[in-house]
């Protein structure tokens, strides 16, 4: 288990006063803002560096897939299959029904980091978990950015390894 606890979402939407979080607080956006995210970039703070890769997003049947490039010895893969309402996210791009916010330590959404160097993934329901807030979305047809705020804790199966994206931004490209 990850030694790490879970970062409440406002308070990594909070660090954006130190320029670093999500941004202004909007109630419409499910208290994200990301309308300073970088067009086909993930980005944050990894166990205390910044980090920033490329990001691309396809459809994996109903769920969404963001993969990033190996940026700064770690590459990230994101799946989001249910938002906590219990809609797919085929549901969400087809109703444009946002803000939507996925639980990324069960079923419903997951994170998973791997190392450049290694062999081991961590994941974020091995880890203290997090949550993905979605303000803006692609569509059905596979064009448009996903775009908003995530955060999450992930560690190895063994538990030897873990790490944290805090106050990170999505803004996803299609494949």
């Amino acid at each position: 288990m990850s030694a790490f606890a879970l970062r409440p979402l406002g308070l990594f939407c909070a660090l954006s006063a130190l320029g670093t979080g999500c941004g202004a607080k909007d109630d419409s956006a499910g208290g994200c803002d990301a309308s300073g995210a970088t067009p086909g970039q993930v980005t944050g703070t990894l166990s205390g560096a910044a980090w920033s890769s490329p990001a691309t997003w396809s459809w994996s049947g109903d769920s969404l897939q963001v993969n990033t490039g190996t940026t700064d010895g770690w590459r990230m893969t994101l799946v989001a299959h249910r938002d906590i309402e219990g809609r797919t996210m085929a549901e969400i791009a087809d109703s444009g029904g946002f803000p939507a916010e996925v639980s990324l330590g069960a079923d419903d959404g997951w994170a998973l980091l791997y190392p450049e160097a290694g062999s081991t993934s961590l994941s974020s329901k091995e880890g203290s978990g997090g949550s993905l807030v979605l303000s803006a979305g692609g569509t059905a047809a596979g064009t448009g950015s996903w775009r908003g705020c995530l955060d999450f804790g992930a560690a190895s199966a063994d538990g030897s390894q873990d790490a944290v994206l805090d106050a990170g931004l999505i803004d996803a490209v299609p494949l």
